[in-house]
Parts: structure tokens; C-alpha cells; sequence
């Protein structure tokens, strides 16, 4: 049985109103990628926003998730 590619489960874990952010892709997936892969979601045209955190040392990193359709 073939295993879905990364870009499908990104897409599953987003349509399940999960919140992804680099350092869960590579735990979860290991894909170092995941900026690319929303890139190539979006153009697909769904509906992803982002969300930027300030992290450890002045750091900020970004967080991904599904637009709610109300």
C-alpha cells in the first residue's frame, strides 16, 4: 500500500482544525519543508493563514492553520 505523501497529511492534519508550525512537521513528518508545502496548498487554493510567535532568543516562527468556513 502506498503511503500518502507529506503534503497530504499536512492537508489532513490542517482539515482536521490542527495548528502546525515547522518544529511539528519535522516531529510529526519529517519534512523540513512545510513553508513550501502551505505555498503549494495555497496556490491550489485553500485557504491557510499564518500566524507569527515569538519564540526562544528573539526568535519568531509561524504557525499554520485552516481558515474556519462559518
Amino acid at each position: 500500500m502506498k503511503r500518502p505523501t507529506v503534503t497530504k497529511r499536512v492537508l489532513t492534519a490542517l482539515t482536521r482544525h490542527e495548528r502546525i508550525s515547522q518544529r511539528d512537521a519535522y516531529d510529526r513528518w519529517g519534512t523540513t519543508r512545510l513553508a513550501s508545502i502551505v505555498h503549494n496548498l495555497r496556490r491550489a487554493g485553500y485557504d491557510i493563514h499564518t500566524t507569527l510567535h515569538d519564540g526562544q532568543n528573539g526568535a519568531r516562527y509561524a504557525v499554520y492553520h485552516l481558515a474556519s468556513t462559518h
